[in-house]
């Protein structure tokens, strides 16, 4: 629907073995990258037979990330550490949202601090 939102599907990223040897802040931030979606601004694009929806990345807290910007600081422990995200389709403000078929692809980098 315009402007609707699917609920939440949560995703991780497993850290093993983590040392915290030189890290000041025992902390990690992550970047996530891709082609932003023309039909909803600050969403991860679509391909596919579906059209007018974006998909929306979250935190473990739900708040917004910003494409192409660190994510808040994440401590972390030495060993196994796990990040929680999330994603969530939204349709677009205006106009009609094509159901059908899609995917996204999103890059991310992780910079320990």
């Amino acid at each position: 629907a315009t402007g609707g939102i699917t609920s939440t599907q949560g995703f991780q990223i497993e850290l093993t073995g983590c040392s915290l040897t030189g890290l000041t802040d025992k902390a990690v931030t992550a970047v996530f990258t891709g082609a932003e979606s023309t039909a909803v601004p600050g969403a991860l694009g679509i391909v596919g037979t579906a059209r007018g929806a974006g998909i929306m990345l979250v935190d473990g807290s739900g708040a917004p990330i910003v494409l192409g910007a660190s994510t808040p600081k994440r401590v972390i422990s030495a060993g196994n550490n796990t990040l929680v995200y999330g994603a969530y389709l939204k349709g677009q403000a205006t106009g009609a949202v094509t159901p059908g078929d899609f995917s996204a692809v999103t890059n991310f980098s992780l910079a320990y601090q």
